[in-house]
């Protein structure tokens, strides 16, 4: 008898995993028929997939490219990589967004955040957004979070009051992963500048003023390969961080990391930043993440731009923002500083410096693995947004 019980039990279980197994392979089908590969056969399907809330929560975190075991084993250990709640890009996802009903000018209530990549020309973006908003009544909905507030930020999303009453647009270095605290729709977008020449103007700049970016090493007191080597390879650093780096769950690691600092440099948030990843991850390890980030840009970001190309920016961030960037931004330059403090003679030009400092840079080996990193990153947005500008050239025609 008891041999019947056991037998009827086990039975059971087994059925009960076949079940499970089913259902998870199921669903992984589902999701690669219809949103990987998607068709106009499963538009239907995916409208169904999109009213509910836990297949269009899976939904997002399955966009995220993971091949292979290591990055698995990578994204096991480092678990905030896997984004949350994000659009993925307006021009190169299109069929992805569409079908998800999440373009964010047809929803007043979308969440805008600007990951500022200093010195790239962002200065110029955040006074137009505060414009915009201003224009639109909507001062109050702006979020900041930079080198200056984001430790008490990111501290601040541990009690209801950060979900009380969350911005419309934030905007700040360190906003990639204000998205995963936000309930609305929430879309990133970012401009990014060459590594090598945003290096020399942050070298620049931190001959003329001491914000929390030129903090902790004197720029006066080292060369320009000295500061590439221990600024690195910043934008990687941005999108890596863990906001959690800056709650109560790192206090004790941070005072054992900085052991020696003074307290005031342990409060830094970029420099807390780079001390964590540093410890956290091996080399081996970046060079698995940095993979990671290169397939899953254009997942992550609905929007991307290039310094360079400043008026096609604006026309893109328009058409996806719904907007009028290029009314308020085209005009307006913000935080262009003379080079004169670095300049080797009082009649050099900004531009022989900057060309003199790059070809030093680039001939130098320590340099070119310090920025490593945010080079590939920069060719992959540059790919990014070329393919961007030849969608909203076809709508353009349209």
């Amino acid at each position: 008898m008891a041999l019947g019980r056991w037998r009827k039990t086990t039975k059971c279980m087994v059925l009960f995993v076949l079940v499970i197994t089913w259902f998870t392979l199921g669903f992984t089908s589902l999701f690669e028929y219809t949103w990987r590969k998607p068709t106009h056969a499963s538009y239907d399907v995916r409208k169904e997939l999109q009213t509910s809330q836990h297949g269009r929560k899976r939904i997002w975190e399955e966009l995220q490219v993971v091949e292979g075991g290591q990055m698995l084993s990578v994204l096991k250990k480092y678990p905030w990589l896997k984004r949350k709640n994000f659009v993925p890009n307006f021009y190169t996802k299109r069929e992805w967004v569409d079908a998800a009903s999440t373009s964010a000018k047809a929803d007043s209530n979308f969440t805008i955040v600007f990951v500022h990549n200093q010195k790239s020309g962002g200065s110029t973006i955040k006074y137009c957004l505060k414009t915009l908003m201003k224009k639109a009544n909507k001062t109050k909905s702006i979020g900041t979070v930079t080198n200056y507030n984001a430790i008490e930020f990111y501290k601040a999303k541990e009690t209801a009051g950060f979900n009380k009453s969350p911005a419309s647009v934030y905007v700040g270095t360190l906003t990639f992963g204000v998205c995963r605290y936000t309930t609305k729709p929430c879309s990133y977008f970012t401009i990014m500048r060459d590594p090598y020449e945003r290096l020399i103007s942050s070298y620049n700049l931190c001959h003329l003023s001491n914000t929390p970016q030129c903090q902790v090493k004197n720029a006066k007191e080292m060369s320009v390969k000295e500061w590439a080597i221990y600024q690195g390879s910043w934008f990687f650093r941005q999108i890596t961080f863990n906001p959690e780096f800056f709650t109560h769950k790192y206090e004790n690691r941070i005072d054992e990391l900085a052991n020696g600092d003074d307290p005031s440099i342990r409060e830094i948030p970029w420099w807390r930043n780079y001390l964590i990843l540093n410890d956290l991850m091996s080399n081996e390890q970046k060079d698995i993440v940095l993979d990671y980030i290169l397939d899953n840009l254009e997942t992550w970001f609905a929007v991307v731009g290039l310094t360079t190309e400043a008026q096609m920016n604006y026309r893109l961030l328009e058409q996806v923002y719904n907007l009028p960037f290029s009314t308020e931004c085209d005009s307006v330059v913000k935080n262009q500083r003379s080079y004169s403090k670095i300049a080797d003679a009082t009649n050099t030009t900004k531009e022989d410096i900057v060309k003199a400092m790059r070809q030093e840079l680039l001939s130098d080996d320590e340099v070119n693995k310090a920025l490593h990193y945010d080079v590939e990153i920069y060719r992959k947005l540059q790919d990014i947004f070329r393919r961007q500008v030849l969608a909203f050239e076809q709508d353009s025609k349209l």
